[in-house]
């Protein structure tokens, strides 16, 4: 199989260095998060439409999963 890399190829620091390729500036912000970066869940979209489903499932005991993206 033949592959074609997009990116440099990267010979030490391979984590630090795939994601300044990836375009992340600071790396070590990226890696060392604070509280401050974090996002509260009611930003997210039609996350009031994915409660109600849970609830809904939950109260009438039926299975459900969750697939995260």
């Amino acid at each position: 199989m033949k592959v074609k890399l997009i990116n440099k190829e990267i010979t030490s620091n391979f984590i630090p260095e795939l994601l300044k390729e990836r375009g992340i500036n600071d790396v070590e912000h990226f890696l060392n998060p604070t509280e401050q970066d974090l996002q509260t869940f009611k930003d997210l979209v039609n996350i009031d439409k994915g409660v109600k489903l849970i609830n809904k499932t939950i109260n009438n005991e039926l299975p459900y999963a969750l697939i995260v993206d």
